[in-house]
């Protein structure tokens, strides 16, 4: 009868030891496969939005207005926006207080985009899409623009500085 109930115990145990070894292979497998699953969660929603591509092309006036045309290829990614701000500051250290008048926002189609435009804190400042519509993937901006007294006058020549991409996005 001890035998038997050693076996017993025996067996009892071997189950047991079978059990636990099975449950922490289960959970061992179960938290590796959350980890790479809130990993790859993380990664696919963390897609990055960058400015492709930024060409300026300045002329000056006769009367020292500077016309700017500057062509912004947004990569939205997956995301979904209404669409770009774009500031352009109105003051420089040392330079004139400047004026800017909006002539234009379009795609590379030529077809206009909704815009609006305010001055907050020494900028102008461009609201560029829908706000009833929601857009991703690549989108092209051609926006244009007039800036008056950006011509710096000196006693032995005239300057203008201009800083085409601006720190403001």
């Amino acid at each position: 009868e001890d035998s038997t109930q050693a076996q017993r115990l025996k067996i009892l145990s071997k189950t047991y030891m079978s059990i636990k070894k099975g449950l922490l292979r289960y959970f061992f497998t179960a938290g590796i496969l959350l980890l790479a699953f809130l990993s790859f969660n993380q990664t696919a929603f963390a897609s990055a939005e960058t400015i492709d591509s930024f060409d300026a092309k300045i002329t000056i006036e006769k009367n020292g207005a500077i016309n700017v045309s500057e062509a912004i290829q947004y990569n939205f990614d997956s995301n979904q926006r209404h669409g770009i701000y774009r500031d352009i500051p109105l003051t420089a250290i040392d330079g004139p207080q400047l004026s800017i008048e909006v002539i234009s926002v379009n795609n590379e189609f030529g077809q206009a985009y909704n815009y609006a435009t305010s001055t907050i804190n020494d900028f102008t400042k461009i609201k560029i899409g829908d706000p009833d519509v929601l857009i991703s993937g690549i989108k092209n901006y051609i926006i244009n623009y007039r800036v008056y007294n950006a011509i710096r006058s000196f006693e032995d020549h005239d300057e203008l500085y201009w800083n085409a991409t601006g720190t403001e996005w």
